[in-house]
């Protein structure tokens, strides 16, 4: 576990050196990734539906990639034993086997967002509070990642209840930029950033209140989506009011990739009232559009370059109003 970190503030973190042997500044951070943790998640999930690929191999290349990295980055905690790991992995396989098939992230090695409760696994949300918060239930969005296949292998960190835009708390300590470590790796979703973009899992979950899924994403060349309210179920919740500024949502490598979490993790559910009734089956549909006519303002993923001297110099997961003209 990394050391914790208690009594650090904001001004002591930034002033933090780069952890010894990190990788230089602006270094591609797939370097010398295994072939399978380097592959999309929509590749993945194909492959592993035609059996080119079994649950097995694809968790082996996973943790292969978080045991070389996880030390240096620290974007994954609360790590599940690995033999568990892989007897679930085999148990796919073996289901595979028979022609069963749980869903789209059937076998995928999956940490999820240490503010989401996973049944049976530490869920700290970053605090010394719940240092041994182990819940006894899902979270919906949680449930449905498990109920399409996917298997949880830890926790991706967080700054201590989320509250701030740079992963570090005194549980855990600093999670480190993807491409420089020297730098930050945004916030509140930074673990799962971080863990994207370095190949330790295929797909990363967070959540949103303002910018937590779509800082960290830029800051680490992933991509990051705030879904609209009511998209995402919020349940369990305690608290009718927040939920209306906050939800669930999806990060990935690229845009299909995106859509392809998004598509498990959408839908109405009857706790959650203000829940948008449509069949999120949509998302796993073809993207393709003829953009021309399409309208000439609205929001736009860009790749404009950073203007505040961050890691990122071109943020493929930061939002921007401008002009939506087919290029």
């Amino acid at each position: 576990m990394h050391d914790g970190i208690s009594g650090m503030t904001r001004r002591t973190f930034l002033a933090a050196p780069a952890v010894a042997g990190t990788t230089p500044a602006f270094a591609r951070p797939t370097t010398g990734v295994d072939p399978v943790a380097a592959m999309g998640a929509v590749e993945l999930a194909d492959a592993i539906r035609k059996r080119r690929i079994s649950s097995r191999e694809a968790m082996a290349a996973h943790l292969r990639q978080t045991d070389r990295l996880n030390p240096r980055f620290n974007a994954i905690v609360s790590r599940v034993d690995p033999d568990r790991l892989l007897r679930q992995a085999a148990a796919l396989d073996a289901d595979a086997a028979k022609g069963r098939f749980h869903g789209p992230l059937h076998g995928f090695p999956h940490a999820v967002k240490d503010t989401a409760p996973v049944r049976g696994i530490r869920s700290t949300q970053g605090s010394p509070l719940l240092r041994d918060h182990v819940p006894a239930e899902d979270s919906l969005v949680v449930a449905r990642m498990r109920a399409a296949g996917a298997i949880f292998v830890g926790k991706t960190n967080v700054p201590e209840f989320a509250l701030g835009s740079h992963s570090f708390n005194p549980l855990f300590g600093i999670t480190r930029n993807a491409w420089n470590p020297a730098k930050t790796a945004g916030g509140s979703t930074g673990g799962g950033a971080v863990a994207l973009a370095l190949g330790m899992v295929p797909l990363a979950d967070g959540s949103d209140f303002g910018g937590s899924l779509r800082n960290p994403a830029g800051w680490n060349h992933v991509f990051g989506f705030r879904p609209s309210f009511g998209r995402v179920p919020s349940v369990p919740s305690s608290d009718v009011f927040w939920q209306n500024f906050a939800t669930a949502g999806p990060m990935a490598r690229s845009v299909r990739d995106l859509a392809l979490l998004l598509s498990v993790q959408a839908g109405p559910d009857r706790r959650a009232p203000f829940a948008l009734p449509d069949d999120p089956a949509v998302f796993a549909g073809s993207l393709a559009r003829d953009w021309k006519g399409a309208g000439s303002a609205g929001w736009a993923i860009w790749t404009a370059r950073c203007r505040w001297r961050t890691a990122c110099s071109t943020p493929a997961g930061v939002l921007s109003k401008r002009s939506a003209r087919s290029e």
